[in-house]
């Protein structure tokens, strides 16, 4: 499975809150390692372009999304996914999440679901980042 999301994802995660809280991770260690996740080979980042831009526009007024899920949804659609997994439900009250958008948005009509299974832990331990992605020094010798 290839994961295809915007370039906007880079702006999107700016740390790593676990990380930080029990490990005491510093903040540019967490850039480093949320830059190192998305060089993995089963992510896709696509460009934010006009195209995509003017979706987005139109769906922050059709759908009242916010910008940033606008620019996932907008970036999904033009490059044909076949679902949107998240697990935004709801954040505020001005906010009814993504999930409420299930087949809603575009032609044909994006499935926005959860997540089929949860991985133990978070994408961003070691165990779940390829060895190929791994800086030298976390790389298992051989």
């Amino acid at each position: 499975m290839i994961i295809v999301t915007s370039a906007y994802a880079l702006v999107e995660v700016q740390r790593l809150d676990d990380l930080e809280k029990k490990e005491g991770m510093s903040r540019e260690d967490q850039s480093k390692q949320i830059l190192l996740f998305f060089q993995n080979q089963f992510i896709s980042l696509r460009p934010l372009d006009r195209q995509i831009g003017e979706l987005a526009h139109e769906f922050t007024r059709t759908h009242s999304l916010a910008g940033g899920d606008a620019l996932h949804v907008a970036t999904a659609i033009v490059n044909k996914v076949d679902v949107f997994y998240t697990w935004d439900e709801h954040k505020k009250r001005t906010r009814r999440g993504l999930l409420i958008h299930n087949g809603k948005i575009g032609a044909p009509p994006l499935r926005i679901e959860k997540p089929p299974s949860a991985v133990a832990g978070t994408l961003f331990d070691e165990k779940n980042i390829p060895e190929e992605n791994k800086p030298e020094s976390a790389k298992k010798p051989d």
